[in-house]
């Protein structure tokens, strides 16, 4: 009903805004164009769609005054792929008998036997024809294409118009071909970027700096000097559309290097990563999640944690991120994680959040050790004896003269630190879990601490309300 409504209401009015219409309708996804070169995707994130945008995102869209172009985004959603023939020395006739047969073809502002090829996609990925001396490009997944009726504002075709073929319109988009397999080259270059592969060719301007970065950061234990690896850094900048500057390369590299020498490489090595000091390994060793979930909260936290800023760690962003691949796409792990280091004391909350949508919960390391003692102070053990020897927290309170309050903390400290297990005897062989309402420590601290079942109301408290309402139906006024 939202995607009619959105089909009727009047769109913005122009070429441009009624040819983005006409592609959305054939199932494609028209993105803005502008810039000085009018080339330029006015939008970010196009390349990662999991969907297509609604209709009323593509008129509004196209309602900006800074659009002079329109482009179409090459790949899986929307089963586009093109082939951009910018060569003199093959037609575009010959072309299309190499790659195979479509009757799309969009004439560019170039001129001559050039222009573009526009096939459904089957696997192809953004790369070119370099390695046969061609000057030919494939436009596949993480890519776009300008589509007709945009016109080129630099260079010596200045004032000219993409269009289709004679005899062909936008409507004809439908009937593109298949690609012949094993016509084009395999893809270029990639560089791993967390669990995807990123193609270098579709980087955007802003994000190349980074993924040579991190390009390099996961190369450099196998290059095993900064030379070799400054080699592989100008590489991959190679395949950057356009490169960075050499200066800018050697720079990215250098740094990268820096970690490397100072063992501070952090890629590769997430499953071997360590919790640095002996308190800390002494404490999270009994908590594998928590073990390995702090080191990468550190590392992403430290900074803004040095500057006095505090930071967001989501359980269901982290989940969905995929931050710990082996823990898969449920949060349950890192909200327990997370609240072993709280309980610990390795993560302070500093705002609670949940008041309104988007109010989220904020934390901070610790300026000093956390609050857990390693020593075993005296109160600690008379507190694990009394509760070995059977007493509830209440009769271990009025024994050893403490509060409730101060023998419940030290009885999660005690369980925490492995001193205590979260369970109770009944009898003389026979043991039962606690339940988290009495011993203050969260059912997944421990395997053995579990929730009992919520017993049922007493029957003599039902019979007793009845027999009441009964009396109460009966009486007579007086």
């Amino acid at each position: 009903m939202i995607a009619l409504a959105a089909a009727l209401e009047p769109g913005p009015t122009g070429d441009l805004a009624v040819a983005a219409e006409d592609y959305w309708h054939q199932r494609l996804i028209p993105i803005p164009l502008g810039g000085p070169d009018g080339r330029t995707p006015l939008v970010l994130g196009f390349t990662q769609y999991l969907l297509r945008p609604g209709l009323k995102t593509i008129r509004k869209w196209f309602s900006r005054r800074a659009v002079t172009g329109i482009g179409l985004v090459t790949g899986k959603l929307p089963d586009l792929a093109v082939i951009d023939g910018d060569d003199p020395r093959i037609s575009l006739i010959e072309l299309e008998q190499r790659c195979g047969q479509t009757p799309v073809r969009v004439m560019t502002p170039r001129g001559g036997d050039g222009g573009h090829l526009y096939y459904h996609y089957n696997g192809e990925r953004c790369g070119n024809f370099g390695a046969e001396g061609l000057k030919i490009d494939i436009k596949g997944e993480g890519g776009y294409v300008v589509a007709p009726p945009s016109v080129r504002l630099t260079g010596e075709n200045a004032g000219k118009a993409y269009s289709f073929a004679p005899g062909l319109s936008r409507g004809d988009v439908a009937r593109r071909g298949l690609i012949t397999p094993g016509s084009v080259p395999e893809r270029p270059k990639t560089a791993s970027s967390g669990d995807r592969v990123v193609q270098l060719r579709a980087v955007g301007v802003s994000f190349r700096n980074n993924t040579l970065f991190r390009s390099a950061m996961r190369c450099a234990r196998s290059c095993g000097s900064e030379g070799a690896l400054l080699s592989t850094g100008i590489e991959i900048n190679s395949h950057f559309n356009p490169p960075l500057d050499r200066a800018e390369v050697e720079k990215t590299i250098h740094s990268a290097w820096g970690y490397e020498a100072a063992d501070k490489n952090w890629f590769n090595n997430r499953s071997s990563r360590a919790v640095g000091t002996g308190f800390e390994r002494n404490v999270l060793d009994r908590h594998p999640d928590a073990a390995t979930l702090y080191p990468l909260l550190k590392h992403a936290n430290g900074a803004r944690n040095a500057r006095g800023e505090p930071f967001v760690a989501s359980p269901r962003a982290m989940a969905k991120a995929r931050v710990i691949p082996e823990w898969g796409a449920s949060y349950e792990r890192y909200t327990h994680a997370l609240a072993v280091l709280v309980e610990t004391g390795f993560l302070l909350i500093v705002h609670r959040g949940g008041r309104y949508v988007g109010d989220t919960r904020k934390f901070t390391f610790p300026t000093t050790a956390p609050r857990f003692v390693v020593s075993r102070d005296v109160d600690l053990m008379r507190v694990v004896d009394a509760l070995k020897g059977g007493l509830s927290i209440r009769k271990a309170a009025d024994v050893l003269s403490m509060s409730k309050s101060r023998v419940s903390r030290l009885k999660r400290r005690a369980v925490l630190m492995g001193e205590l297990k979260s369970v109770e005897v009944v009898g003389d062989d026979h043991a039962v879990p606690v339940p988290a309402h009495r011993t203050g420590v969260p059912p997944y601290v421990s395997k053995e601490d579990s929730h009992p079942p919520r017993r049922p109301p007493r029957r003599r408290f039902l019979e007793r309300s009845l027999f009441q309402k009964q009396e109460q139906g009966c009486r007579h006024p007086s």
